[in-house]
């Protein structure tokens, strides 16, 4: 066989590994779709005279199995106890440092689905 040939029969290859890849990647039941799982904005409260925690909740979504839950602002914006994936529908955030700004957002997801970022809720700690 010639070079030439090989190199057709490479990429055919290659196109068809692609293309099953791609459709076992986008098969499956329909119910969850990014656009359909919408994040509900969460409620916060915080504790104490001098907040040392920050009480975060928000509205299930239909068919969603977790959320994403992102802390911005104040400092030690990056850590917390309620930032990452959660199941539930609420959580408790700590360490939050008195006379900072935090702001929260809920992501919903189910399965290998991601939703749509809610708005973002802030508090004064």
């Amino acid at each position: 066989m010639r070079t030439g040939a090989l190199s057709v029969i490479a990429a055919l290859v290659l196109a068809g590994t692609s293309a099953a890849a791609w459709s076992a990647s986008t098969s499956g039941n329909g119910n969850a779709k990014a656009g359909a799982l919408l994040g509900n904005a969460p409620s916060v409260t915080k504790s104490g005279v001098i907040t040392i925690s920050v009480a975060v909740s928000w509205a299930p979504t239909p068919r969603a199995t977790g959320y994403i839950i992102q802390r911005t602002g104040g400092v030690g914006s990056l850590g917390g106890t309620c930032t990452g994936t959660l199941t539930a529908t609420s959580c408790t955030d700590t360490p939050v440092v008195p006379l900072n700004t935090y702001s929260y957002t809920v992501t919903p997801v189910a399965a290998n689905w991601t939703g749509t970022r809610s708005t973002a809720t802030s508090i004064a700690a």
